[in-house]
Protein backbone atom coordinates (compact mmCIF):
# COMPACT_ATOMS: atom_id res chain seq x y z
CA UNK A 1 0.00 0.00 0.00
CA UNK A 2 1.60 3.65 -1.21
CA UNK A 3 1.44 6.42 1.37
CA UNK A 4 -0.98 9.21 0.60
CA UNK A 5 0.99 12.45 -0.73
CA UNK A 6 0.29 15.38 1.88
CA UNK A 7 -1.47 18.79 0.15
CA UNK A 8 -0.85 21.91 1.81
CA UNK A 9 -2.27 25.42 1.22
CA UNK A 10 0.27 27.55 0.63
CA UNK A 11 -1.38 31.20 2.13
CA UNK A 12 -2.23 30.76 5.65
CA UNK A 13 -0.49 27.02 5.95
CA UNK A 14 3.02 27.31 4.34
CA UNK A 15 3.00 31.48 4.36
CA UNK A 16 1.45 34.27 5.51
CA UNK A 17 1.61 37.99 5.87
CA UNK A 18 3.17 39.93 8.67
CA UNK A 19 0.09 41.78 8.78
CA UNK A 20 -3.06 40.27 9.83
CA UNK A 21 -5.63 42.03 7.18
CA UNK A 22 -4.45 41.34 3.32
CA UNK A 23 -5.93 44.38 2.82
CA UNK A 24 -3.31 46.39 4.56
CA UNK A 25 -0.91 45.33 1.33
CA UNK A 26 -2.90 47.77 -0.63
CA UNK A 27 -2.87 50.65 2.24
CA UNK A 28 0.79 49.95 2.25
CA UNK A 29 0.42 50.29 -1.63
CA UNK A 30 -1.15 53.39 -1.19
CA UNK A 31 1.39 55.00 1.12
CA UNK A 32 4.25 53.83 -0.77
CA UNK A 33 3.08 54.74 -4.59
CA UNK A 34 0.91 58.21 -2.88
CA UNK A 35 -1.59 57.53 -5.15
CA UNK A 36 -4.68 58.88 -2.99
CA UNK A 37 -7.17 56.09 -2.88
CA UNK A 38 -5.27 53.53 -4.15
CA UNK A 39 -6.28 51.38 -1.69
CA UNK A 40 -10.34 51.47 -1.45
CA UNK A 41 -10.51 51.37 -5.30
CA UNK A 42 -7.77 48.17 -5.54
CA UNK A 43 -10.11 46.38 -3.12
CA UNK A 44 -13.66 47.54 -5.15
CA UNK A 45 -11.62 46.48 -8.40
CA UNK A 46 -11.09 42.62 -6.64
CA UNK A 47 -14.89 42.35 -5.73
CA UNK A 48 -15.95 43.73 -9.30
CA UNK A 49 -14.74 40.83 -10.73
CA UNK A 50 -17.29 38.58 -9.02
CA UNK A 51 -17.61 34.75 -8.28
CA UNK A 52 -15.58 34.41 -11.44
CA UNK A 53 -11.52 33.27 -11.78
CA UNK A 54 -9.51 36.11 -11.86
CA UNK A 55 -5.55 36.99 -12.15
CA UNK A 56 -4.08 40.19 -10.69
CA UNK A 57 -3.31 40.98 -14.10
CA UNK A 58 -7.59 41.16 -14.34
CA UNK A 59 -7.72 42.99 -10.82
CA UNK A 60 -5.71 45.93 -12.55
CA UNK A 61 -6.93 45.87 -15.70
CA UNK A 62 -10.38 47.04 -13.66
CA UNK A 63 -8.33 49.40 -11.47
CA UNK A 64 -6.80 50.99 -14.38
CA UNK A 65 -9.64 51.76 -15.62
CA UNK A 66 -11.44 52.91 -12.61
CA UNK A 67 -8.17 54.99 -12.05
CA UNK A 68 -7.90 56.32 -15.60
CA UNK A 69 -4.18 54.73 -15.61
CA UNK A 70 -2.46 54.54 -18.42
CA UNK A 71 -0.58 50.81 -19.09
CA UNK A 72 2.44 51.86 -17.34
CA UNK A 73 1.24 53.40 -14.52
CA UNK A 74 -1.44 49.87 -14.12
CA UNK A 75 2.34 47.78 -14.47
CA UNK A 76 4.07 49.95 -11.67
CA UNK A 77 1.46 49.40 -9.77
CA UNK A 78 0.94 46.07 -9.99
CA UNK A 79 4.78 45.67 -9.72
CA UNK A 80 4.76 47.40 -5.86
CA UNK A 81 1.99 45.31 -4.88
CA UNK A 82 4.24 42.27 -5.42
CA UNK A 83 6.99 43.84 -3.50
CA UNK A 84 5.12 44.70 -0.78
CA UNK A 85 3.79 40.86 -1.04
CA UNK A 86 7.47 39.90 -0.74
CA UNK A 87 8.30 42.49 2.24
CA UNK A 88 5.32 41.27 4.09
CA UNK A 89 5.39 37.41 3.86
CA UNK A 90 6.60 35.12 6.23
CA UNK A 91 6.91 31.54 6.85
CA UNK A 92 4.63 28.96 9.03
CA UNK A 93 8.27 27.33 10.28
CA UNK A 94 6.01 24.63 11.71
CA UNK A 95 3.72 23.42 8.93
CA UNK A 96 6.97 24.31 6.04
CA UNK A 97 8.78 21.30 8.10
CA UNK A 98 6.11 18.57 7.19
CA UNK A 99 6.61 19.00 3.86
CA UNK A 100 7.98 16.42 1.53
CA UNK A 101 9.50 15.89 -1.62
CA UNK A 102 6.52 14.83 -3.25
CA UNK A 103 3.72 16.83 -1.44
CA UNK A 104 1.38 18.84 -3.24
CA UNK A 105 1.43 22.66 -2.33
CA UNK A 106 -2.06 24.29 -3.33
CA UNK A 107 -3.73 27.62 -3.74
CA UNK A 108 -7.04 29.93 -5.23
CA UNK A 109 -4.80 32.90 -4.76
CA UNK A 110 -4.44 35.40 -7.89
CA UNK A 111 -0.93 35.92 -7.82
CA UNK A 112 0.93 34.32 -10.84
CA UNK A 113 2.56 31.52 -10.18
CA UNK A 114 6.48 32.65 -10.37
CA UNK A 115 5.23 35.66 -7.92
CA UNK A 116 4.01 32.37 -5.76
CA UNK A 117 7.08 30.82 -6.20
CA UNK A 118 9.71 33.82 -5.02
CA UNK A 119 7.11 34.03 -1.85
CA UNK A 120 7.48 30.42 -1.26
CA UNK A 121 11.06 30.89 -1.56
Amino acid sequence: MSELQRSFDIFDTLISRRCIWPGAVFDAVEQRSGRAGFAATRRWAEQALGDQEYTLADIYGVLARAMHLGAEQAQALLMLEVQVELDTVIPVADNIARVEADSLLITDMYLPEVVIRQLLQ
